[in-house]
């Protein structure tokens, strides 16, 4: 019995027993602003890839975070790429202009500076969306763990589209 409360709390999570039945209550993520962004931790650990928010997030099966956190995911991985292309295009550009001395050749190195300084700027506002992503997902999982917010019941889809039509008379 030691044993299992001392593993409920470094998992981060915490048992109550009711009519016999252990029953697991997982607890919410801590979030803390700091210079290089939002940092996430769950009982002390810091979370910092995107697979321990999955681990995290994907056994509640709610569409919503789960949604949040692959666009979170996506979106990250794309404003990665956009600010290495954007990066690689503005330095090269930036180089040819300081060591070409063909003063002709100037105006296609600073259409590569430009289009790669363009391209980061995108890619950097990608992925703030990302972030935003992130902690939004992080926010409905804290809902939905403190019993704040349940997911959306079903809806009953109608069998077939006549249905959907007034009835003529």
């Amino acid at each position: 019995m030691i044993r299992l409360c001392l593993l409920s709390l470094l998992l981060g999570t915490a048992w109550t027993a009711q009519a016999g039945e252990i029953q697991w209550k997982k607890s919410p993520i801590q979030t803390h602003w700091s210079f290089g962004g939002m940092d996430y931790s769950l009982a002390g650990q810091k979370l910092e890839d995107f697979q321990d928010f999955q681990d995290l997030i994907q056994p509640l099966q709610d569409p919503e975070a789960n949604r949040l956190l692959a666009q979170a995911q996506d979106e990250a991985l794309i404003g990665s790429l956009g600010k290495l292309a954007g990066s690689l295009s503005a330095g090269w550009g930036g180089a040819h202009l300081l060591f070409d001395d063909s003063p002709a050749s100037h105006s296609n190195h600073l259409v590569f500076l430009c289009a790669g300084l363009g391209l980061d700027l995108l890619a950097s506002l990608l992925s703030d969306d990302g972030q935003k992503a992130k902690y939004n997902a992080v926010e409905r999982y804290n809902r939905l763990v403190r019993g704040e917010d349940n997911s959306l019941p079903a809806m009953k889809l109608p069998q077939d589209e006549k249905s959907l039509l007034p009835a003529s008379k």
